[in-house]
């Protein structure tokens, strides 16, 4: 009887070993490819803030009378 559980056990292992170390890539892909997009968007986040920064003011001409 233990010999049939054990069985079992190794082919459930067989089955679903597969399974497992497809999601386990898929897993380490998605981590990869969240870790780019948040380092992009830092730094679009600061190419945006750098955008935003107030222009210094320059000394212009007067403005010119209108005829």
């Amino acid at each position: 009887m233990l010999i049939g559980v054990g069985v079992g056990v190794v082919i459930g292992l067989l089955v679903l070993a597969p399974s497992a170390i497809k999601n386990t890539f898929q897993v380490s892909g998605h981590r990869k490819r969240i870790g780019a997009l948040e380092k992009e968007l830092e730094e679009h986040k600061a190419k945006v803030a750098e955008l935003q920064k107030p222009k210094p003011v320059t000394p212009s001409e007067p403005p010119k009378p209108q005829q």
